[in-house]
């Protein structure tokens, strides 16, 4: 289908008079034309999807509400992929295009499909049918086709939106047509194959406005972001089109003497208490791990993130974030500690009932309860929203009944409350709070594994387990929700954790360099070993800087919400967690990966001696593999980056294209660049302003 400027002119007004839509498509010459357009609320266009995985990812990052439309999809694993992942978003329908009607490549969708057959979609052949049944069942229909009249349904203000693409014309027109319950039509010119909705400007409505931008930053012609809601802090993303030093960042400097006093708090306890019992945690002595986390508890370690309403201190995220880099000294250790302070804890804090946190916060913060997050399956590890695990509410409504298994669960040894994810009724993704004195909980035996050998890993498993019904957290069918948010949550902080080990590395690295001797020098003084520790400090220093930055935007954000709210955590989760959801992913593999450079680069600096026990970089090297896995792999965290980015360019949160054009203006003419900022980094403050563009 060949989409033209005037056909997503066309689309643009259709849609910018409804705030409740985004669209999905899957057609590269919608990409070709997409960014000159601003919709009401975004529409993210990307390429023909040819990889599953990436179908998946990308649909988690931009959670479409209502369409999917697939265009000329060859392949029924990548439309089953596509189902999978809008079945979980709660997308209302799909639709396939004519291609897809082949009995041979109907069955082999079906097998890639699974569950997510329960969700409404269209065959081309049987489309008049199953229009008239979505029809029936509240949607609206909007049907564009290259080759005929363009329909479009009349539209309620609280139609559910169904938006048709055709890309072959024979056999969709007339059907479509009668189907849609036109009120407006539009010839296209004869023999072109395109939309042309132009031609009915005239015989519309206009469209309302855009609202205005909000400039961020205050050169002209340089980018500017909208903050919504008013939010001091700079939107997530920002940085790529902003000025350097557009707006404050926190630095190191800004720490104040009680946060360091934490962080000093938290280092000496690993070095005084963990660190000598290594070999006994690491040989998994039973009671050793709980014990230690307790003992943080009452050192005021578990309580960082809680309000202080239940208990906790309620710190900023540089602090809890400053604590978990100097904690992370033993990572069989941190791990644990992280899995209960971020992705155990948390769920409740943002989204708990007040019941809930009454009831479960004070325990978590205090260390008297611990806590796990149970997301992955055997079956649904990167495409966690095909899990398996069910929920059934009994007769009378008070209870559910949760069966199935959970793989690779930190903390399942010894946790006393499991955040559980399962589906209700068979496909409404859902987040349970499951304590572990429930009947028909157990886990399976420690896993053996190459790093982090003192954490607990073990399977969760719930057979018919009964959980009360005011246990389930957020809403019913919203679980999705809870579990990418928590996760970015968890992405941060371990790309902040992972720094906190590099550092010890870098350390050992240079105190050993500096002392061993070899040609009758120290080889400290040799080039190879000075260019080895520069490049460890360089990225070093780069992610720490990142994620102090982070942080502090994501306080600056925090402190708009008002905290005595009661829909205060769900706040706080739209504006400083989802808004940073592209700084998190970067964080996740910015830091773990340096973090594996830096235990690699300083083992061979110590040489055979790295490889021993004797040092901690050996330990480092084996504990550092799992953090490019866990949290979300490297890899999808490196399709969730451009799916959000494209994402947010074409809601107008990143004022991308004006960027562009100010690019090219200054490509032409050097008298356009913004004005040096004097001082002694002048000329390193010039080059990250070039590089940027």
């Amino acid at each position: 289908m060949l989409v033209t400027p005037a056909a997503l002119a066309g689309i643009e007004d259709l849609l910018a008079a409804r705030d409740d839509v985004d669209v999905f498509v899957t057609s590269s010459a919608v990409m070709r034309e997409m960014l000159g357009y601003r919709f009401a609320r975004g529409c993210l266009a990307l390429g023909v999807v040819r990889e599953p995985l990436a179908a998946e990812a990308m649909l988690a990052a931009c959670a479409p509400r209502l369409v999917v439309a697939l265009d000329r999809v060859s392949n029924p694993d990548n439309v089953g992929a596509v189902f999978r992942a809008a079945h979980g978003l709660d997308a209302d329908a799909v639709l396939l295009s004519p291609g897809c009607g082949d009995p041979l490549y109907r069955k082999a969708l079906r097998v890639s499909m699974g569950s997510a057959l329960e969700l409404p979609f269209a065959w081309a052949p049987a489309w008049p049918a199953e229009l008239d049944r979505l029809r029936a069942a509240g949607f609206a229909v909007v049907a564009l086709t290259p080759d005929g009249d363009v329909e479009l349904a009349a539209l309620a203000p609280r139609d559910r939106l169904v938006l048709v693409l055709g890309s072959e014309g024979a056999g969709i027109a007339e059907p479509v047509r009668h189907a849609a319950d036109a009120r407006v039509r539009i010839a296209t010119a004869a023999g072109v194959d395109s939309l042309n909705v132009a031609a009915a400007a005239r015989d519309r409505p206009p469209s309302p406005a855009p609202a205005p931008l909000t400039p961020l930053c205050p050169r002209p012609g340089r980018c500017t972001c909208s903050a919504e809601g008013g939010m001091a802090a700079a939107p997530g993303g920002s940085w790529l089109v902003a000025p350097v030093g557009a707006s404050p960042q926190f630095t190191g400097a800004d720490f104040s003497d009680d946060d360091l006093l934490y962080a000093k708090t938290a280092e000496e306890f690993v070095r005084d208490e963990v660190l000598p019992r290594l070999d006994e945690l690491e040989a998994k002595k039973e009671g050793l791990l709980p014990a230690l986390l307790k003992r943080a508890g009452e050192l005021g370690l578990l309580m960082i993130d809680v309000p202080e309403k239940y208990g906790g201190l309620g710190l900023r995220k540089t602090t809890s974030l400053l604590v978990s880099e100097r904690g992370a000294l033993c990572a069989s250790f941190s791990v644990s500690l992280g899995a209960h302070t971020g992705i155990g804890t948390l769920p409740t804090v943002y989204y708990g009932t007040e019941e809930q946190k009454q009831r479960y916060l004070p325990k978590l913060a205090s260390g008297e309860w611990l806590a796990a997050y149970a997301l992955t399956e055997p079956g649904a590890g990167s495409d966690a929203l095909a899990g398996k695990t069910r929920a059934i509410l009994e007769p009378g409504g008070k209870t559910y009944r949760l069966t199935g298994t959970k793989q690779f669960i930190t903390n399942a040894g010894f946790a006393d409350l499991f955040t559980v994810f399962a589906k209700v009724d068979g496909d409404k993704f859902t987040a349970f709070l499951v304590e572990r004195t429930t009947p028909g909980l157990s886990t399976g035996p420690e896993e053996h594994k190459l790093g982090i050998r003192g954490s607990s890993t073990r399977q969760l498993i719930l057979e018919d387990a009964p959980v009360p019904a005011d246990r389930v957290l957020g809403d019913i069918g919203q679980g999705h929700k809870i579990a990418f948010n928590i996760l970015n949550i968890g992405r941060f902080k371990l790309g902040a954790g992972s720094i906190g080990a590099a550092k010890d590395c870098l350390d050992v690295a240079l105190r050993y360099a500096r002392e061993r001797k070899q040609f009758g020098r120290p080889i400290a003084s040799f080039g190879i070993i000075q260019r080895k520790l520069a490049d460890m400090a360089t990225r070093i220093y780069a992610a720490d800087s990142m994620s102090y930055r982070t942080a502090g935007l994501m306080d600056d954000a925090a402190a708009e919400v008002d905290h005595d709210a009661p829909d205060a955590g769900r706040k706080l989760v739209v504006h400083a967690v989802e808004e940073y959801t592209l700084e998190a992913s970067i964080l996740k593999i910015f830091g773990t990966e340096t973090l594996d450079f830096v235990a690699d680069e300083a083992l061979q600096t110590l040489g055979g001696y790295g490889f021993t026990a004797d040092y901690p970089v050996e330990r480092h090297y084996r504990d550092s593999r799992i953090n490019r896995i866990f949290e979300g792999t490297n890899e999808i965290n490196r399709l969730i980056i451009p799916a959000t980015l494209m994402k947010r360019i074409g809601q107008g949160r990143i004022q991308f294209l004006d960027f562009m054009k100010q690019v090219e203006r200054e490509t032409i003419d050097r008298d356009t660049w913004p004005a040096p900022v004097p001082g002694p980094l002048q000329r390193e403050h010039t080059a990250a302003e070039v590089a940027s563009a």
